[in-house]
């Protein structure tokens, strides 16, 4: 990936490869979902579905947000240097800016629906647990591993242990170019995810991409434990709940 990111040794310094963790494998995952998200946009080109629309702009934006200030905190604290760091940060600033600009001007009815509804409805079950596991999970690796917040390290990981109730604990967390920007990918699942708490004033389309994408994530690490050589009922607890959740969710959206 470096020569991609570095756009073949035009942009310097280089990194080096992170190491291949259950963290990073996470992290992958949100990235997965995101770029399934945008693929699909671009396969359905102008057939693209209003609502469909709303949910990839939502995503993009909190997501490119997140990493502006991500890569703007790296930047700082000198983990980011040279050109490579100048033009990811502006890259995901300006991406930001424009998708932020996108999201304020347009389809504010379907949003304002939503989120005027927002916890007074009835939230299917599947949805509510999808939903609440993504939220509770986006914000603490964006927070934990994005920003490098160490205060939140330990707490992020006691929650993916279940507070202690399944082990081995996963591996420090450490800071590399995969952590910054899988956390802003993170807290864009986290952002996409807060809709399915409407109800039924959630708009179809909307739910159709949070749930494909939803489906990308549970798959995509049920993909990245398995080539992971750790086992213990860390492991089983996570892979089976990703297999349960991307069947479940799977007979629930149409779209697949």
């Amino acid at each position: 990936m470096h020569p991609i990111a570095t756009f073949f040794g035009i942009l310097t310094p280089d990194y080096e490869d992170p190491p291949y963790d259950i963290n990073t494998a996470c992290l992958s995952s949100f990235c997965m979902a995101i770029g399934t998200v945008n693929l699909l946009a671009l396969k359905a080109g102008d057939a693209e579905k209003p609502g469909a629309r709303i949910a990839r702009e939502d995503l993009n934006t909190v997501g490119f947000v997140a990493s502006s200030l991500a890569y703007i905190m790296a930047m700082m604290n000198g983990m980011l240097t040279g050109t490579f760091g100048q033009f990811w940060t502006a890259f995901t600033v300006v991406q930001a800016l424009a998708h932020y600009r996108i999201v304020s001007s347009g389809f504010g009815s379907t949003r304002k629906a939503m989120k005027d509804n927002l916890f007074k409805g009835a939230t299917d079950n599947l949805d509510a647990i999808n939903g609440v596991m993504f939220i509770s999970y986006g914000v603490l690796f964006f927070l934990a591993l994005g920003l490098n917040l160490e205060f939140l390290q330990g707490l992020t990981a006691s929650a993916m242990t279940m507070f202690g109730m399944i082990g081995p604990e996963p591996p420090a967390f450490t800071y590399h170019m995969a952590s910054i920007f899988g956390g802003g990918c993170a807290l864009g699942m986290a952002a996409l995810n807060v809709p399915a708490f409407s109800g039924a004033a959630e708009d179809s389309d909307y739910a159709a991409v949070r749930r494909t994408a939803s489906i990308v994530f549970w798959v995509s690490g049920l993909i990245g434990m398995a080539a992971l050589p750790d086992n213990g009922s860390f492991y089983t607890l996570w892979s089976g709940t990703s297999a349960i959740l991307a069947v479940l969710l799977s007979t629930k959206n149409t779209t697949l």
